[in-house]
């Protein structure tokens, strides 16, 4: 996928997403769209939960701003992505979102002008000025482009007009995100959001957010009025080299009981890790509010009995239950959190849900797993170098390697190839690029 973006006079920006990984190119001319420089995607990421809003059904989201840093060396911006993940609300109309950068320009990136009562359905979204799908209320999570205007307070109003004062400046610093709630009666939550930016040379890390999801509902509990829930354990699984966890945040989507006392959720991850999710501890017959919860591994406020949904820590203790009932494993989070710092998230994660009291009963719709991982970030370079094939005193280039209309180089140890638009690869024999078509 290519997508050209004009963002000074005489020079354009293409957009590229190679396997799901994101590159940036400057062009001289959008109608060549001439590849001559490759650029990279510097993400940095906030695990923190965001409680929208942060108490009562409107106002301001916690935490308040949400902030991103990027180091100081971190390059000019030629372009901005936000994601967000595990974002739901009970009524898209209410929310607005925008991004601040460091300089203080402000970018839109959550508005629904249209009055709706349409939910902002769980899961991921990312808004990028390279996108021309405008969001409306009820669309599936998915790609769209930054919204103009929104309200980020009760009274403030910005544009996206502050993307032209970001590009060409430096990213490193501090980024705010702002999230609001306009009126009453609805609640929402995001998982955790990220930020990439496109800069002119790889970062030497990038912290990124993965995600996996399941869609099968589980019973609380499976059968009769206690016990094990159906499935048990629920599980995800991650691909190999997911990279180390630095933090975490269960989503758990149409959440509901009604003795939330009774409901105890735990998490294991692929090293044996243990985590606890959900448990109030005590007996009541308070009800859980149905709804979507973010449980977090960097957040603080606990869940108490009659909270509303929204975003909360992961608890502090609780218990996983051998069958028959009996107590078999005390869970403690932070010694869990602690021992995943050094660990791989590749591989299974199984969720265990229980209800340990009698003549109550429950469900949880669906849940996702976002892990906080660090990665170092390479993209494929369009003119590489090759050893030659061939001891002889003749020139490399005099085989005429370079395909596809590429200019050749002899050099000391082989040749060169400087692919023409489109292409990549040691002789030029990927086709990369669409917009030279």
């Amino acid at each position: 996928l290519s997508v050209c973006l004009s963002v000074a006079s005489g020079r354009h920006l293409l957009w590229k997403m190679w396997l799901g990984v994101v590159a940036w190119l400057t062009l001289e001319g959008a109608a060549l769209c001439q590849e001559t420089a490759s650029f990279f995607p510097h993400t940095q990421s906030q695990i923190q939960s965001i409680a929208i809003p942060a108490s009562g059904t409107s106002g301001i989201a916690s935490p308040y701003p949400s902030t991103i840093t990027f180091p100081a060396d971190t390059g000019v911006v030629l372009a901005v992505n936000v994601t967000l993940y595990g974002f739901f609300h009970t009524a898209a109309y209410d929310v607005s979102i925008a991004l601040q950068a460091p300089g203080g320009a402000y970018i839109c990136v959550f508005n629904t002008p249209v009055s709706s009562s349409n939910d902002v359905l769980l899961g991921t979204y990312t808004f990028t000025s390279q996108s021309t799908t405008t969001y409306t209320p009820g669309g599936s999570p998915g790609v769209y482009v930054f919204p103009s205007p929104c309200i980020v307070s009760s009274t403030s109003a910005v544009t996206s007009s502050g993307l032209s004062s970001i590009l060409g400046n430096t990213g490193a610093g501090e980024w705010r995100l702002y999230v609001y709630d306009h009126y009453g009666s609805n609640r929402g939550i995001i998982g955790g959001w990220s930020l990439t930016l496109g800069v002119p040379s790889p970062p030497a890390t990038s912290t990124v957010i993965v995600t996996q999801t399941q869609t099968q509902s589980i019973s609380i509990p499976g059968s009769g009025s206690s016990g094990f829930a159906s499935p048990y354990p629920s599980s995800v699984r991650f691909p190999a080299n997911t990279g180390n966890v630095l933090g975490l945040s269960v989503v758990l989507g149409s959440f509901s009981h009604s003795s939330a006392t009774d409901v105890t959720i735990d998490l294991r991850s692929p090293g044996g890790q243990n985590l606890c999710v959900f448990d109030v501890g005590g007996s009541s017959t308070t009800g859980l509010q149905s709804g979507a919860y973010a449980m977090s591994s960097t957040r603080t406020n606990a869940y108490n009995l009659g909270n509303s949904p929204g975003a909360f820590a992961l608890p502090a203790t609780c218990t996983r239950y051998a069958s028959g009932g009996s107590n078999a494993t005390t869970i403690t989070t932070s010694a869990g959190l602690q021992a995943l710092e050094s660990s791989d998230g590749s591989g299974r994660w199984n969720l265990y849900a229980r209800d340990t009291a009698s003549y109550d009963s429950g469900s949880l719709g669906s849940w996702e797993l976002l892990l906080l991982v660090s990665r170092t970030t390479t993209m494929p370079s369009t003119t590489t170098t090759a050893a030659a094939t061939t001891t002889s005193s003749v020139p490399a280039c005099t085989s005429d390697p370079c395909q596809n209309g590429a200019t050749c180089t002899d050099q000391l140890d082989g040749f060169a190839c400087g692919c023409a638009a489109g292409f990549s690869g040691v002789q030029c024999e990927i086709n990369i690029n669409e917009c030279a078509s």
